[in-house]
């Protein structure tokens, strides 16, 4: 299984000891939308698509520490490699050998593996159809704005909607998004539009 090294998939786990089920990137290798990853600390999921290899991976947990080690050792390659077995997962590299020119892989190995049965059903809580109004937010902008507010922890987003007869189908920004931090009307920050 390959996956972009843009994606930090790991980053969305929990680090909460007493929910050791979601303390792992979950491999999903058997989704009818194609293999994935998945990761969730209880408050945000986060999907993304990965690519097949020529080994078969099984399905399961992956270690977040498996990330980190497979970035480290991708070097400038901008895919990760994982070797997903019932009992362990390998990081795997490839390479020109410096002896010969023959190509080398390399691998660390995280064991064992927990069982695939303690993840959650986490497509239970994904919306089905169409969403009715989809924001695109720059998330470095939305961070900036948040942190300029003060805010360490949460923020609330205001749109004020378009004056329209009916139910739109699409929806548009137009104007800018209100953020406030949490419990503190001292402070506002607005995010302007995407163009």
């Amino acid at each position: 299984m390959q996956i972009h090294k843009k994606y930090r998939i790991e980053g969305v786990v929990s680090n909460d000891d007493t929910r050791e089920n979601i303390g792992k990137v979950f491999y999903d290798s058997d989704n009818v939308k194609g293999p994935r990853l998945v990761a969730t600390d209880g408050r945000c999921l986060a999907i993304v698509k990965v690519d097949h290899t020529d080994k078969e991976d099984s399905a399961g947990p992956i270690d977040p520490l498996a990330f980190t080690v497979a970035r480290k050792m991708a070097g400038k390659e901008p895919m990760l490699r994982f070797d997903c077995h019932d009992s362990a997962v390998d990081v795997v590299t490839t390479h020109m050998s410096a002896t010969s020119d023959k190509l080398v892989e390399d691998a660390v190995t995280f064991s064992p593996r927990q069982t695939t049965d303690d993840y959650p059903h986490y497509e239970a809580i994904i919306p089905t159809g169409h969403p009715d109004i989809l924001l695109s937010l720059d998330p470095e902008a939305l961070l900036a704005v948040a942190k300029a507010i003060g805010s360490a922890s949460s923020v609330t987003l205001g749109v004020k909607l378009p004056e329209k007869q009916g139910t739109p189908t699409m929806f548009v920004v137009a104007d800018c998004l209100t953020v406030t931090a949490k419990d503190d009307d001292d402070a506002k920050g607005y995010l302007m539009p995407l163009s």
